[in-house]
């Protein structure tokens, strides 16, 4: 595909930055010994993202096995899928780790699964070097550094990267999806929490939500995240 398709395709490259989070913005007013004497001139928000931010939603279909769709070349029927990649950009030489919790974490982080401690499945997470199930804050996931640049990050249906041990109410929770740099959050913490095994992660640029009180997630917002999202809320276990 030639370079300007593909850039009209993918979107605008976001701004280089050696370190996230952004630093914070310097205050724009002036204090002085008395509020006469003072400045109140807050600066405007600072924004990290062009006007024309894309919306990133990736579908990780599990344990597929060799019932591939006709999408990636199997002989499965799925014509809107189909239509979904050729509106987009397809890649042809993702490698999968034959494990869910593997896989998932190497896509998340875009590493080894291995250097992100998820050498086999959350339920066997343990003391090896590799296989601790714990994904290192050294690895932000893709979710983490587009929340830093501004975008409103969400996770539906099955998630299975976080220790067995650490699934229960008790916590802690920072290896949940909320931990993990998702703000909204409909799975479990492990597939047996969650009927669905199709997870679903959406990012969507701030300056397309209507500032509201957070409220309670409907049924629509869960299934079109990006046209109603609950008030850019912050949902934690």
């Amino acid at each position: 595909m030639p370079d300007e398709t593909r850039a009209s395709v993918i979107g605008p490259p976001l701004p280089p930055e050696r370190t996230l989070p952004f630093a914070p913005p310097a205050s724009g007013s002036v204090a002085g010994r008395t509020m006469q004497e003072s400045t109140y001139s807050p600066k405007p928000p600072e924004y990290h993202l062009p006007p024309d931010a894309p919306n990133v939603l990736i579908v990780l279909i599990d344990d597929a096995g060799p019932a591939l769709p006709t999408t990636l070349g199997g002989a499965v029927r799925t014509p809107t899928l189909d239509r979904v990649r050729a509106g987009g950009v397809g890649y042809n030489r993702f490698h999968t780790t034959a494990m869910c919790s593997p896989t998932r974490a190497s896509l998340l982080t875009g590493r080894n699964h291995h250097r992100v401690g998820n050498g086999q499945i959350a339920e066997l997470a343990n003391d090896w070097d590799g296989y601790s199930g714990h994904i290192p804050k050294s690895s932000a996931t893709m979710a983490e550094v587009l929340r830093q640049y501004g975008y409103a990050t969400g996770a539906w249906g099955k998630w299975h990267n976080t220790p067995a041990e650490e699934t229960t109410v008790a916590g802690p929770f920072d290896r949940w999806p909320t931990g993990y740099g998702f703000e909204y959050t409909s799975t479990g913490s492990s597939p047996a929490r969650h009927p669905s095994t199709n997870p679903t992660w959406c990012a969507t640029p701030r300056r397309c939500c209507r500032p509201r009180r957070p409220r309670r997630a409907t049924t629509s917002a869960r299934t079109s995240p990006t046209t109603r999202w609950p008030g850019c809320a912050t949902t934690r276990p």
